[in-house]
């Protein structure tokens, strides 16, 4: 240690230390800022934003910009290793040319704008006289303590500074490392073989650790959730044994949503007010979403579920894009409906809902597909006004102006006003939305002012461009959550907290996959390069980064009162274990944290009350249903498939007639029916490269109806010709248009299935023959619903074919794949045939299926077997007896198969265990 009269000045990592060395007594400086003022006393040239030297580095990279990343890091890496330019055209190395002649065009590029890149400020500093520092003055020794990452140029600066030291008497600089354990005494040894020429060098001491409170706390957590509850209630533990909030810290090896979600989520429950470094994904707010939403949009391809999320964003100013904001957003679910998944031209979407403009049925279905066309035509027109080239303030000010317009990014009096009537949630969520709003303009900002720096603020660049650029600066521009002042719990990275003396650090994800799996995404263009370097001018790797996060958080747990380590056995990347870190802690207490928060030995973050009322009436209810589950053949009760009357819900009047598709749900299985109907719940499907069942379901039926529509009835032996003009309508119908490679190979199989159902329906001997396709009935249409018992339905026909005087009629359903299971509960095919006979007066009508089974189309039941009246009857009245059923509330979990809860869109929200024994089961 020093002599008591020596002056002494610490050089620290972050303005954190600065604070607590000061409030010591000790003469301390942050080492960041003290390097980049003596860098800008050597050099005239400012420094460069991170967001202007990743741009020039873009631009010196030209067809390669893809590399922009793991260049930028490549060379900061190598600067900072004190790497000269030289060493990499000595090594006969692909990767070493190209990194040296982007970093030549880098300088130049930096230099033509009177620019230097600050992650050379160490090897400026060495040629800077420490006379002119203020804090230097009358110095006579300088100890480095809490600084972890030593880079080779840093080891040569500290060594000019040791020299200068010396060479005026005084004691030189002293390196002050963590207690001696492997990590440590490898670093050490790095330090002796980089000064091993030198006669006098700094010196390394090694810190004594304070008294700790008691041995170190190691708990094994089940999963993510559970680790973050056990962390935060070590916070409270402390707290409640006097610690000071802000002498307490979390230390995340990395900063990972997956953890910090459930995290925060602790921290709000407990109320501990706490500030971490990053904050949460930009894209987490609503509007920020929708604002990169719409940047995605832009550059393309159009997703047709994001262009829905985006519309229905609340508060979206839709007359913005040519919608009355009083009509309501039904042309919403126009646009979901229509069969593309994805648009890649830029002008698919728009034909696929003028093709279903052609088929519309009523003038209410018209309107809505009509507002659907406004609103994605404006909008198109928008972005694609936004897709030429300009300047990037032009694309700033253009991009603001369409947020603006669309209400993103503000916030009003009058949402304001609503928030704060609503649950502090509301509130939360307009914070979030500020925050991301922020975050948003200053990426905006940044890349406009990165461009001006280097003299480039009138080069016009593509939209892919300056989105490339804006992706680039929201990496940077995240906004910090929680509290940003002193009295708050510290989130941190373990670079940032070695060395500080703490009441309490808990370090949390301490698995193998954190701390043992290195990540080489630092050095993704440098990997095996630097073991060709000399030691010197050699960058660190990721197997380095990770032996240093080991040694910062080995400082932390030696100078805090009282430790805490914990790690998931499960996490986002799979199964876990401990990590080497965690085996070699001494003087541990080992702790199991079970996964549930209700188990008896959780360590929860608030206690537990003791269940009132209402909790045991909820698990005498879940009890009931776990019995009623496991004992098919009980009458439903109002906790398993009695709801209540329904009628309000479920009118099936004349007016609101209820739709066939849904009641034969409800036959199939009552709970999934009432999901349908009265929940809305439908499946969420996952949006892939091609289209879905439903979506290539509706091109097959709107080219067949296209195709057929309008086609006169000829002989026999004119029917090769009819097929082929049949065919040519179809192609014509999908093809209209300019479209994707990817797009084109969809729908040329699409047009084998039409041209499959084609040739059936040209090869029947029968007088039939096509009338009319997706025919709807119901309210406000020309044909009214259909009545059955006193209640009305309604629905879609996929295809009627009709002799010639309409007295012989067949009802088609289309089913692209085979024949829908469970048909004895179908209730379509014989109504829909009903309703037809009634429309157009026939005296005998078939229904079946149309099955397209590997292209071969099959009708069943089979077409020589007309319908019975009384079938018809028993159809009409098992629908009359549903509803009235449905209107009763009787809604139990009972599929009338097993095999239908595997595909079931209301699989998610039903409370039957696939496990459930069955009512087929003996």
């Amino acid at each position: 240690m020093a002599h008591p009269s020596t002056r002494e000045l610490f050089l620290v990592p972050s303005e954190w230390h600065v604070d607590e060395d000061t409030a010591r007594g000790a003469r301390a400086v942050s080492l960041t800022n003290l390097l980049e003022r003596l860098a800008t006393q050597v050099s005239p040239r400012a420094a460069a934003s991170p967001q202007a030297v990743w741009l020039a580095t873009r631009r010196a990279l030209g067809a390669q910009s893809a590399l922009a990343d793991a260049m930028d890091r490549a060379i900061g890496g190598l600067r900072r290793a004190g790497t000269p330019r030289e060493a990499l055209a000595k090594l006969a190395d692909p990767r070493a040319k190209l990194i040296g002649e982007v970093w030549q065009r880098l300088e130049d590029e930096l230099a033509a704008a009177s620019l230097r890149d600050p992650r050379s400020n160490a090897a400026l500093a060495r040629a800077a006289s420490l006379a002119e520092v203020p804090e230097f003055e009358g110095i006579s020794r300088v100890r480095v303590r809490g600084v972890i990452r030593f880079e080779n140029d840093l080891l040569a600066w500290l060594l000019a500074v040791h020299a200068t030291l010396r060479a005026r008497g005084g004691e030189g600089v002293a390196i002050e490392l963590p207690p001696h354990d492997a990590d440590v005494s490898a670093l050490a040894t790095r330090f002796e073989r980089h000064w091993l020429e030198e006669n006098d060098h700094p010196t390394l001491e090694f810190a004594t650790a304070t008294a700790h409170d008691g041995p170190i706390l190691v708990v094994e957590a089940a999963h993510e959730a559970s680790e973050a509850r056990a962390a935060v209630r070590a916070v409270l533990d402390a707290l409640a044994n006097g610690a000071a909030l802000d002498r307490i810290v979390l230390v995340l090896s990395e900063l990972d949503e997956s953890f910090l979600e459930p995290l925060r989520s602790e921290l709000s429950t407990a109320g501990i007010a706490w500030s971490e470094p990053k904050g949460r994904p930009i894209g987490s707010a609503a509007e920020a979403h929708a604002v990169l939403d719409l940047l995605r949009l832009a550059r393309g391809p159009i997703a047709r579920d994001a262009l829905v999320d985006l519309l229905r964003m609340p508060g979206l100013e839709l007359s913005a894009l040519g919608a009355d904001p009083h009509a309501g957003r039904h042309f919403i679910e126009q646009i979901a409906e229509i069969p593309l998944g994805v648009d890649r031209s830029g002008e698919e979407l728009l034909q696929a809902l003028n093709a279903q403009l052609e088929l519309a049925k009523s003038e209410h279905e018209r309107s809505s597909i009509e507002v659907a066309c406004t609103v994605v035509s404006n909008l198109s027109a928008r972005l694609a006004a936004l897709h030429s080239k300009g300047t990037r303030r032009a694309a700033r000010r253009g991009w603001l102006e369409l947020f603006a317009e669309l209400g993103l990014l503000t916030s009003d009096a009058r949402t304001l006003a609503r928030a704060f009537a609503m649950h502090p949630a509301a509130l939360r969520a307009l914070g979030d939305n500020a925050r991301a709003a922020r975050a948003l303009e200053t990426a905006f900002a940044q890349v406009v002012e990165a461009a001006a720096t280097l003299g480039l603020d009138d080069e016009l660049v593509s939209p892919d461009e300056f989105a490339d650029e804006l992706a680039a600066a929201l990496e940077r521009a995240s906004a910090p959550v929680g509290g940003r002042h002193g009295g708050t719990l510290r989130i941190a990275r373990p670079l940032e907290i070695a060395a500080l003396d703490l009441d309490l650090v808990v370090v949390c994800r301490a698995a193998s996959s954190s701390l043992d799996w290195g990540s080489a995404r630092e050095g993704l263009l440098t990997r095996d390069l630097g073991l060709r370097l000399p030691e010197r001018e050699r960058p660190l790797d990721s197997r380095d980064g990770t032996e240093l996060v080991r040694i910062a958080l080995s400082s932390a747990l030696a100078r805090a009162r009282a430790r805490v380590v914990t790690w998931a056995k499960r996490d986002a990347s799979g199964s876990s274990g401990v990590s080497r870190f965690v085996s070699a802690l001494p003087d541990t207490l080992q702790y199991r944290e079970p996964a549930s928060p209700l188990d008896p030995a959780a360590r929860r973050t608030t206690s537990l009350r003791p269940a009132s009322e209402n909790a045991k009436a909820r698990a005498h209810v879940e009890l009931a249903r776990i019995q009623y589950y496991s004992r098919p053949g009980q009458e439903p009760d109002a906790f398993n498939g009695r709801s209540g009357p329904l009628a309000g819900l479920v009118p099936a009047d004349a007016d609101r007639p209820l739709a066939l598709t849904q009641l034969e749900r409800y036959a199939r299985c009552a709970f999934q029916g009432f999901a349908a109907i009265v929940l809305r719940a439908v499946r969420d499907e996952e949006v892939s490269e091609g289209p879905s069942v439903r979506e290539r379901g509706i091109l097959v039926h709107n080219a067949l109806a296209h195709a057929l529509s309008g086609l006169a009835r000829r002989s026999h032996a004119e029917r090769p010709q009819l097929l082929e003009l049949a065919s040519e309508r179809a192609r014509a119908f999908l093809f209209a248009g300019p479209m994707t490679p990817l797009r084109r190979a969809t729908l040329l199989g699409v047009l084998s299935d039409v041209n499959a159902l084609l040739r059936w329906s040209f090869e029947q001997a029968d007088d039939c023959w096509f009338r009319e396709a997706e025919r709807p009935f119901g309210a406000d249409l020309a044909w009214k619903p259909l009545e059955v018992g006193g209640h009305f339905v309604s629905g879609r026909i996929d295809r009627i074919d009709a002799s010639a005087d309409g007295k012989r009629v067949r009802v088609i359903d289309y089913k692209t794949g085979g024949k829908p299971a469970g048909d004895e509960q179908a209730l379509q095919r014989v109504l829909y045939a009903r309703k037809v006979a009634i429309e157009y007066g026939a005296m005998e009508t078939r229904s079946g299926y149309l099955t397209l089974n590997q292209r071969a189309p099959q009708f069943t039941p089979k077409s020589d077997e007309p319908l019975s009246e009384l079938e018809i009857a028993q159809k009409s009245a098992q629908a009359a007896a549903l509803i009235d059923d449905l209107q009763a509330g009787l809604v139990p979990p009972q599929p009338a198969q097993a095999s239908l809860c595997t595909r079931c869109d209301a699989r998610d929200i039903c409370r039957r265990p696939l496990s459930a024994p069955s009512e087929e089961e003996p």
